[in-house]
């Protein structure tokens, strides 16, 4: 992308292979911003040019429905932010959508499109050439690329409710990790913070000036639930990530929903009836109701979300299984 935007290093035929040397064919962007290159590279490949099928107007209008919200969201942008490989994708595609309509759809689509289709002409070889309509059927694309006709009817989707569909798949994958990532997050910087409540809760047993029995049982439970997230946290990363059944995934989130619940409960009744409360040593607001409160924000920010999203996780996969089961797997091919 830096060699075709910015002018940076160069890439030839060894670099192509290496990137694309193990497939058969390529498509869409990042793809279709170097077909030039691609074609000059490979003048023995084939290509297929598709259309439109329902013409432009209809086109236009789909692709504003869906990919130009996806372009725009913010929940992938925020995903980006903590995820490396979402980063990288969603970048390279940003980079390549700006770069191949010229910086704006909306008002270059048309034209940009007129560009590309007089581009492919004019460097393939009408022999090496297909325009292709999907309302055509196997036939002339099968005779084209020289395979026998599927006895399958030929695929179609693609709609708004497909395309979404598609992408909510992918995305899964990328939003585990991010949350995955951002526990690991979690647990890193909470790690100081509980081994200060431990060194904390050790010192009540020298400060005469205080109930020690009750002061440093009070913080040795809460240093102790709090110890208990982070183990379930580390034994959750050791397991390999794309092989861990959603249902092992979401018992881990419950046990740490769970734990942080209870030290929840106990920092409450702590805060309302503790001794701490009624004897004057501290100030109002004291500072078990304040980490009360910052628990209690810090449960419904990070523990219920995370059991909630896979436990719909779940639902959702389990329901798309039950959808192919019945309506069989269909390919999406471009249909407007």
């Amino acid at each position: 992308m830096d060699w075709k935007l910015d002018g940076k290093g160069t890439f030839g035929k060894q670099e192509w292979d290496q990137l694309l040397g193990h497939c058969r064919a390529v498509s869409e962007l990042p793809c279709v911003l170097f077909s030039q290159e691609l074609i000059e590279m490979y003048p023995e490949a084939k290509v297929v040019m598709t259309s439109p099928p329902k013409g432009f107007d209809r086109w236009y209008q789909s692709c504003l429905n869906t990919i130009i919200p996806l372009k725009d969201d913010w929940k992938r942008n925020a995903f980006a932010l903590v995820n490396d490989e979402a980063a990288l994708v969603r970048s390279a595609f940003l980079r390549a959508f700006d770069a191949f309509w010229d910086g704006d759809f909306q008002k270059h689509a048309s034209r940009v499109l007129d560009r590309q289709s007089s581009l492919v002409r004019s460097i393939v070889p009408p022999d090496k050439l297909l325009e292709f309509n999907v309302t055509q059927g196997w036939k002339p694309l099968c005779e084209f690329l020289e395979v026998p006709v599927p006895e399958k009817d030929f695929p179609s989707g693609n709609d708004p409710q497909d395309f979404y569909r598609r992408f909510a798949i992918a995305d899964k994958r990328r939003r585990r990790e991010t949350l995955y990532a951002m526990s690991k997050a979690i647990a890193i910087a909470a790690a100081p913070v509980f081994l200060g409540l431990g060194y904390f809760a050790t010192s009540m047993i020298f400060n005469s000036q205080r109930d020690r029995f009750y002061d440093f049982w009070a913080d040795f439970i809460n240093s102790f639930l709090a110890a208990g997230i982070i183990f379930v946290v580390m034994v959750q990363g050791q397991l390999p990530f794309h092989k861990t059944p959603k249902r092992v995934t979401l018992r881990f989130e419950c046990v740490k929903a769970a734990i942080a619940t209870v030290l929840w409960v106990w920092m409450l009744l702590d805060a309302l009836f503790g001794p701490e409360v009624h004897s004057g040593h501290y100030q109002v607001p004291s500072q078990r109701v304040a980490a009360a409160a910052i628990c209690s924000i810090l449960l419904f920010i990070l523990f219920y979300p995370a059991v909630l999203y896979v436990y719909v996780d779940i639902r959702r996969t389990e329901d798309e299984g039950r959808d192919r089961g019945e309506g069989g797997e269909r390919s999406p091919l471009l249909r407007e």
